[in-house]
């Protein structure tokens, strides 16, 4: 039983490194100098959800450990800048 679950670890391991994907940069009007993670992007592929940190702009201002933002895809395949989900 020990084996079998070392080897099914083993083999998840494998599997995860070599499907690992490195990070890309995003747009220019997506990236900026505050840390952005989780990316999500919408079934159709023109919607981008990501939260942002420690931006002035969160709704707490600078000390706000993070809001939503969002960007969408136009006609042409550009990414629009980037705008705070606002509730």
């Amino acid at each position: 039983m020990i084996r079998s679950s070392l080897f099914c670890l083993l083999l998840l391991a494998l599997f995860s490194i070599t499907n690992a994907q490195t990070a890309k940069k995003a747009a220019a009007t997506i990236n900026s100098e505050y840390e952005e993670r989780e990316p999500i992007l919408s079934p159709d592929g023109t919607l981008l959800y990501f939260w942002r940190r420690e931006n002035p702009e969160n709704t707490a201002g600078a000390m706000d450990p993070g809001d939503i933002w969002y960007s969408t895809r136009d006609w042409a395949g550009n990414w629009e800048v980037a705008k705070r989900l606002r509730t």
